[in-house]
Protein backbone atom coordinates (compact mmCIF):
# COMPACT_ATOMS: atom_id res chain seq x y z
CA UNK A 1 0.00 0.00 0.00
CA UNK A 2 3.05 2.37 0.56
CA UNK A 3 4.36 1.40 -2.26
CA UNK A 4 1.13 2.37 -4.60
CA UNK A 5 1.19 5.62 -2.27
CA UNK A 6 4.49 6.62 -3.57
CA UNK A 7 3.78 5.74 -7.43
CA UNK A 8 1.11 8.07 -7.27
CA UNK A 9 2.48 10.87 -5.72
CA UNK A 10 5.31 10.59 -8.05
CA UNK A 11 2.67 10.40 -10.74
CA UNK A 12 1.06 13.52 -9.59
CA UNK A 13 4.56 15.55 -9.13
CA UNK A 14 5.33 14.39 -12.66
CA UNK A 15 2.07 15.47 -14.10
CA UNK A 16 2.53 19.30 -12.84
CA UNK A 17 5.23 20.09 -15.07
CA UNK A 18 3.18 19.35 -18.15
CA UNK A 19 -0.36 21.07 -16.74
CA UNK A 20 1.95 24.25 -16.45
CA UNK A 21 3.79 23.63 -20.17
CA UNK A 22 -0.13 23.52 -21.55
CA UNK A 23 -1.10 26.62 -19.41
CA UNK A 24 1.85 28.83 -20.80
CA UNK A 25 1.23 27.48 -24.09
CA UNK A 26 -2.42 28.59 -23.79
CA UNK A 27 -1.06 32.11 -23.14
CA UNK A 28 1.51 32.14 -25.70
CA UNK A 29 -0.82 30.57 -28.41
CA UNK A 30 -1.50 32.80 -31.69
CA UNK A 31 -5.36 33.07 -30.71
CA UNK A 32 -4.53 34.75 -27.23
CA UNK A 33 -2.16 37.31 -28.94
CA UNK A 34 -4.65 37.77 -31.90
CA UNK A 35 -7.27 38.84 -29.04
CA UNK A 36 -4.83 40.83 -27.70
CA UNK A 37 -3.74 42.70 -30.46
CA UNK A 38 -8.10 43.49 -31.13
CA UNK A 39 -8.26 44.90 -27.77
CA UNK A 40 -5.44 47.26 -27.96
CA UNK A 41 -6.39 48.39 -31.20
CA UNK A 42 -10.15 48.82 -30.47
CA UNK A 43 -8.70 50.75 -27.34
CA UNK A 44 -6.58 52.82 -29.38
CA UNK A 45 -8.78 53.86 -31.79
CA UNK A 46 -12.08 54.34 -29.94
CA UNK A 47 -10.72 55.59 -26.62
CA UNK A 48 -11.95 58.69 -27.11
CA UNK A 49 -15.20 57.70 -28.27
CA UNK A 50 -15.33 55.93 -24.85
CA UNK A 51 -14.46 59.14 -23.21
CA UNK A 52 -16.69 60.95 -25.15
CA UNK A 53 -19.85 58.77 -24.51
CA UNK A 54 -18.90 59.18 -20.73
CA UNK A 55 -18.73 62.87 -20.72
CA UNK A 56 -22.16 63.30 -22.44
CA UNK A 57 -24.06 60.77 -19.99
CA UNK A 58 -22.59 62.94 -17.34
CA UNK A 59 -23.54 66.26 -18.53
CA UNK A 60 -26.48 65.84 -21.09
CA UNK A 61 -30.00 65.66 -19.35
CA UNK A 62 -31.33 63.45 -22.59
CA UNK A 63 -28.84 60.71 -22.29
CA UNK A 64 -28.04 60.41 -18.48
CA UNK A 65 -29.70 57.04 -18.99
CA UNK A 66 -26.62 55.79 -21.02
CA UNK A 67 -25.10 55.11 -17.46
CA UNK A 68 -27.97 52.18 -17.06
CA UNK A 69 -28.11 50.75 -20.59
CA UNK A 70 -24.69 50.08 -20.92
CA UNK A 71 -24.26 48.14 -18.07
CA UNK A 72 -27.59 46.80 -18.98
CA UNK A 73 -26.60 45.87 -22.67
CA UNK A 74 -22.91 44.44 -21.28
CA UNK A 75 -24.72 42.08 -18.47
CA UNK A 76 -27.06 40.63 -21.55
CA UNK A 77 -23.99 39.67 -23.20
CA UNK A 78 -22.68 38.34 -20.12
CA UNK A 79 -25.57 36.35 -19.78
CA UNK A 80 -26.07 34.96 -23.67
CA UNK A 81 -22.49 34.61 -23.89
CA UNK A 82 -22.00 30.69 -22.89
CA UNK A 83 -24.98 29.43 -25.01
CA UNK A 84 -24.14 31.43 -28.10
CA UNK A 85 -20.07 30.09 -27.69
CA UNK A 86 -21.81 26.56 -27.51
CA UNK A 87 -23.46 26.44 -30.94
CA UNK A 88 -21.34 24.55 -33.67
CA UNK A 89 -21.49 27.93 -36.10
CA UNK A 90 -19.22 29.67 -38.44
CA UNK A 91 -18.21 32.78 -39.80
CA UNK A 92 -20.34 34.62 -41.83
CA UNK A 93 -19.26 36.49 -45.12
CA UNK A 94 -21.64 39.68 -44.02
CA UNK A 95 -18.74 40.23 -41.12
CA UNK A 96 -16.36 41.83 -43.63
CA UNK A 97 -18.26 44.29 -45.40
CA UNK A 98 -19.35 45.56 -42.07
CA UNK A 99 -15.92 45.64 -40.60
CA UNK A 100 -15.25 47.45 -43.61
CA UNK A 101 -17.54 50.16 -43.14
CA UNK A 102 -17.32 50.56 -39.64
CA UNK A 103 -13.77 51.83 -40.12
CA UNK A 104 -14.86 54.11 -43.33
CA UNK A 105 -17.84 55.81 -40.67
CA UNK A 106 -14.56 56.03 -37.91
CA UNK A 107 -12.52 57.90 -40.78
CA UNK A 108 -15.50 60.14 -41.40
CA UNK A 109 -15.76 60.77 -37.55
CA UNK A 110 -11.59 61.69 -36.89
CA UNK A 111 -11.99 64.25 -40.45
CA UNK A 112 -15.63 65.42 -39.18
CA UNK A 113 -15.19 65.68 -35.31
CA UNK A 114 -18.74 64.44 -35.59
CA UNK A 115 -18.44 61.89 -32.25
CA UNK A 116 -22.16 60.27 -32.68
CA UNK A 117 -20.37 58.63 -35.98
CA UNK A 118 -17.53 57.07 -33.92
CA UNK A 119 -20.17 55.39 -31.50
CA UNK A 120 -21.79 54.38 -34.48
CA UNK A 121 -18.76 52.83 -35.93
CA UNK A 122 -17.80 51.16 -33.33
CA UNK A 123 -21.30 49.32 -33.11
CA UNK A 124 -20.79 48.38 -36.68
CA UNK A 125 -17.36 47.27 -36.28
CA UNK A 126 -18.25 45.11 -33.45
CA UNK A 127 -21.03 43.52 -35.44
CA UNK A 128 -19.20 42.67 -38.02
CA UNK A 129 -16.35 41.03 -35.87
CA UNK A 130 -18.92 39.16 -34.45
CA UNK A 131 -20.11 37.78 -37.39
CA UNK A 132 -16.88 37.26 -39.18
CA UNK A 133 -16.14 35.12 -36.27
CA UNK A 134 -19.62 32.37 -35.76
CA UNK A 135 -21.81 33.92 -37.97
CA UNK A 136 -25.53 34.37 -38.00
CA UNK A 137 -26.87 32.07 -35.61
CA UNK A 138 -24.12 33.39 -33.03
CA UNK A 139 -25.54 36.88 -33.36
CA UNK A 140 -29.14 35.88 -33.06
CA UNK A 141 -27.97 35.31 -29.31
CA UNK A 142 -25.98 38.50 -28.87
CA UNK A 143 -27.49 40.69 -30.91
CA UNK A 144 -29.81 42.42 -28.85
CA UNK A 145 -27.20 43.87 -26.72
CA UNK A 146 -25.33 45.06 -29.25
CA UNK A 147 -28.57 46.79 -30.58
CA UNK A 148 -29.31 47.68 -27.36
CA UNK A 149 -26.45 49.70 -26.74
CA UNK A 150 -27.58 51.89 -29.75
CA UNK A 151 -29.64 53.34 -26.90
CA UNK A 152 -27.09 55.03 -25.32
CA UNK A 153 -25.82 56.63 -28.00
CA UNK A 154 -26.37 60.45 -28.26
CA UNK A 155 -28.12 61.25 -31.36
CA UNK A 156 -29.64 64.28 -29.95
CA UNK A 157 -28.57 67.51 -27.90
CA UNK A 158 -30.24 70.67 -26.95
CA UNK A 159 -27.33 72.62 -27.83
CA UNK A 160 -26.62 70.95 -31.15
CA UNK A 161 -28.47 72.86 -34.52
CA UNK A 162 -29.35 69.94 -36.23
CA UNK A 163 -30.95 68.90 -33.14
CA UNK A 164 -33.05 71.72 -32.92
CA UNK A 165 -34.29 71.30 -35.97
CA UNK A 166 -35.75 68.29 -34.27
CA UNK A 167 -37.14 70.20 -30.92
CA UNK A 168 -37.84 72.74 -31.82
CA UNK A 169 -41.36 71.43 -34.12
CA UNK A 170 -41.22 69.07 -30.84
CA UNK A 171 -41.28 71.85 -28.45
CA UNK A 172 -43.88 74.17 -30.78
CA UNK A 173 -46.41 71.08 -30.50
CA UNK A 174 -46.56 70.55 -26.68
CA UNK A 175 -47.21 74.23 -26.27
CA UNK A 176 -49.80 73.90 -28.57
CA UNK A 177 -51.01 70.54 -27.08
CA UNK A 178 -50.46 71.89 -23.77
CA UNK A 179 -52.88 75.51 -24.42
CA UNK A 180 -55.02 73.45 -26.05
CA UNK A 181 -55.77 71.30 -23.12
CA UNK A 182 -56.06 74.67 -20.92
CA UNK A 183 -58.51 75.94 -23.33
CA UNK A 184 -60.47 72.77 -22.72
CA UNK A 185 -60.05 73.13 -19.34
CA UNK A 186 -62.10 76.44 -19.29
CA UNK A 187 -58.63 78.37 -19.12
CA UNK A 188 -57.83 81.49 -21.47
CA UNK A 189 -54.64 80.40 -22.86
CA UNK A 190 -52.83 81.97 -25.55
CA UNK A 191 -50.08 80.57 -27.71
CA UNK A 192 -47.47 82.55 -29.18
CA UNK A 193 -44.57 79.93 -30.71
CA UNK A 194 -43.32 77.97 -27.74
CA UNK A 195 -44.76 80.58 -25.36
CA UNK A 196 -48.00 79.89 -23.46
CA UNK A 197 -49.90 82.86 -21.94
CA UNK A 198 -52.20 82.25 -19.17
CA UNK A 199 -54.26 84.66 -16.64
CA UNK A 200 -51.41 85.22 -14.16
CA UNK A 201 -48.58 82.75 -15.17
CA UNK A 202 -46.53 82.46 -18.62
CA UNK A 203 -44.95 79.47 -19.37
CA UNK A 204 -42.14 78.90 -22.16
CA UNK A 205 -41.65 75.77 -23.22
CA UNK A 206 -37.71 75.29 -24.33
CA UNK A 207 -35.74 72.11 -24.91
CA UNK A 208 -35.98 70.36 -21.63
CA UNK A 209 -40.07 70.57 -22.24
CA UNK A 210 -39.96 69.28 -25.36
CA UNK A 211 -40.38 65.59 -24.31
CA UNK A 212 -37.45 64.36 -25.71
CA UNK A 213 -36.12 63.10 -22.76
CA UNK A 214 -39.03 61.09 -22.21
CA UNK A 215 -38.72 59.71 -25.32
CA UNK A 216 -35.08 58.65 -25.31
CA UNK A 217 -35.26 57.02 -22.19
CA UNK A 218 -38.79 55.41 -22.93
CA UNK A 219 -37.43 54.07 -26.10
CA UNK A 220 -34.85 51.58 -24.46
CA UNK A 221 -37.38 50.11 -21.84
CA UNK A 222 -39.72 49.47 -24.35
CA UNK A 223 -36.91 47.30 -26.24
CA UNK A 224 -35.87 45.63 -22.63
CA UNK A 225 -39.48 44.65 -21.01
CA UNK A 226 -39.99 43.05 -25.11
CA UNK A 227 -36.72 41.40 -24.67
CA UNK A 228 -37.10 40.26 -21.34
CA UNK A 229 -40.71 38.87 -22.07
CA UNK A 230 -39.14 36.86 -25.41
CA UNK A 231 -41.35 39.04 -27.32
CA UNK A 232 -40.75 38.62 -31.10
CA UNK A 233 -38.24 41.28 -32.83
CA UNK A 234 -41.63 42.90 -34.45
CA UNK A 235 -43.14 43.34 -31.62
CA UNK A 236 -40.20 44.80 -29.67
CA UNK A 237 -40.05 47.66 -32.80
CA UNK A 238 -43.51 48.40 -31.78
CA UNK A 239 -42.76 48.65 -28.27
CA UNK A 240 -39.99 51.02 -28.97
CA UNK A 241 -41.88 53.00 -31.41
CA UNK A 242 -45.35 52.99 -28.55
CA UNK A 243 -42.91 55.42 -26.71
CA UNK A 244 -43.24 58.13 -29.20
CA UNK A 245 -47.05 58.42 -28.56
CA UNK A 246 -46.57 57.89 -24.89
CA UNK A 247 -43.92 60.24 -24.35
CA UNK A 248 -46.17 62.59 -26.26
CA UNK A 249 -48.99 62.21 -23.72
CA UNK A 250 -47.09 61.97 -20.66
CA UNK A 251 -45.15 65.35 -21.39
CA UNK A 252 -48.34 67.24 -22.41
CA UNK A 253 -49.57 66.04 -18.97
CA UNK A 254 -47.18 67.40 -17.18
CA UNK A 255 -47.05 70.29 -18.84
CA UNK A 256 -50.97 70.91 -18.13
CA UNK A 257 -50.33 70.10 -14.77
CA UNK A 258 -47.69 72.64 -14.57
CA UNK A 259 -49.61 75.61 -15.87
CA UNK A 260 -52.38 75.02 -13.78
CA UNK A 261 -49.54 75.07 -10.99
CA UNK A 262 -48.92 78.66 -12.30
CA UNK A 263 -51.97 79.83 -12.66
CA UNK A 264 -53.54 78.58 -9.23
CA UNK A 265 -50.29 79.12 -7.15
CA UNK A 266 -48.21 81.61 -9.12
CA UNK A 267 -44.55 81.05 -10.83
CA UNK A 268 -42.48 80.40 -7.91
CA UNK A 269 -44.57 77.07 -7.58
CA UNK A 270 -44.85 75.92 -10.76
CA UNK A 271 -41.30 76.86 -11.75
CA UNK A 272 -39.33 75.41 -7.99
CA UNK A 273 -39.21 71.99 -7.25
CA UNK A 274 -42.49 70.64 -8.17
CA UNK A 275 -41.25 71.40 -11.65
CA UNK A 276 -38.05 69.95 -11.22
CA UNK A 277 -40.13 66.95 -10.11
CA UNK A 278 -42.42 66.85 -12.57
CA UNK A 279 -39.97 65.03 -14.95
CA UNK A 280 -39.73 62.10 -12.58
CA UNK A 281 -43.13 62.04 -12.81
CA UNK A 282 -43.53 62.01 -16.65
CA UNK A 283 -40.99 58.84 -16.78
CA UNK A 284 -42.56 57.21 -14.26
CA UNK A 285 -46.38 57.93 -15.93
CA UNK A 286 -44.84 57.01 -19.37
CA UNK A 287 -43.23 54.03 -18.07
CA UNK A 288 -46.55 52.36 -16.48
CA UNK A 289 -48.46 52.76 -19.91
CA UNK A 290 -45.27 51.27 -21.53
CA UNK A 291 -45.17 48.14 -18.91
CA UNK A 292 -48.89 47.81 -19.68
CA UNK A 293 -48.62 47.09 -23.22
CA UNK A 294 -49.20 43.70 -24.72
CA UNK A 295 -45.67 41.91 -25.10
CA UNK A 296 -46.74 38.70 -26.26
CA UNK A 297 -44.11 35.80 -26.14
CA UNK A 298 -41.60 34.12 -28.56
CA UNK A 299 -42.58 30.89 -27.03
Amino acid sequence: MAQEHVSGVQRQERARPAQAAATGDSLASPVFFWWLALLGTAILIYGPTAIWLEQRWRTDQFYQHGYLVAPASAYLAWKAWPEAMALAAKGSRWGTPLILLGLLLQTANAITGIMTIGAVSFMMVATGLLLAWKGTAVFQHLGFPLFFFLFAIPFATAGSEASGMIMTPMMELAAASAAGVCQTLGLDAKLSGTIVRLPGYTMQIVAPCSGMSSLVSLMPLGALLGHLSGARPWRIAVLILAAFPIAYVANVTRLTLTALLGVSFGAKVASGFLHEASGIFTFALGAVAMYCIPRGSSK
